[in-house]
């Protein structure tokens, strides 16, 4: 298998990651309000989608973009984000309590190392997930996706959409 070379977290390589960004501002979040609130369907309540929009700073995703097609965000609109919630589910990194998302001990174990976080989220991120999921075609997934895990179809949302790259 192979090997990545550990990425200190005083390197600064994670800060231009938008996915180590995105999850050590959400951690963050988490820290100060005890919890991301859930809606009925499990989804992110539109309070933290509409704070995500304006501090994840994703490309292609800026809050003035959002906006201008929706007048209130919820998770499917914000599209990184929603894979995301999806990918911390996967890895086990938060589960859902109570009418909230909470952070689990990996979890909690991430928060404030963005070395850790890059070293562990992104290899699962390119190894594990079924990309062609989120691809504009109908493709079906090669061969070789098929046996590399879950799936970000789980919450039973189109996610045809949007792609990382």
């Amino acid at each position: 298998m192979i090997t990545f070379r550990e990425v200190d977290d005083a390197d600064p390589a994670p800060a231009f990651s938008p996915m180590v960004r995105a999850i050590e501002k959400t951690f963050a979040w988490i820290g100060e309000h005890g919890g991301i609130p859930l809606t009925p369907s499990k989804a992110f309540k539109r309070v933290f989608v509409h704070w995500a929009a304006t501090e994840f700073d994703w490309p292609g995703h800026t809050e003035a973009d959002l906006f201008a097609v929706n007048k209130v965000l919820n998770e499917p609109d914000f599209m990184p984000l929603m894979v995301l919630h999806d990918l911390m589910i996967a890895m086990k990194l938060g589960r859902h309590y109570k009418g909230e998302f909470r952070l689990t001990k990996a979890g909690q174990a991430l928060a404030g190392h963005p070395g850790r976080i890059f070293g562990t989220v992104v290899p699962f991120f390119l190894f594990r997930i079924n990309h062609a999921s989120m691809s504009r075609f109908d493709d079906a997934p090669t061969r070789a996706s098929r046996h590399l895990g879950r799936s970000w179809s789980a919450s039973g949302v189109a996610r045809s959409t949007w792609s990382p790259f």
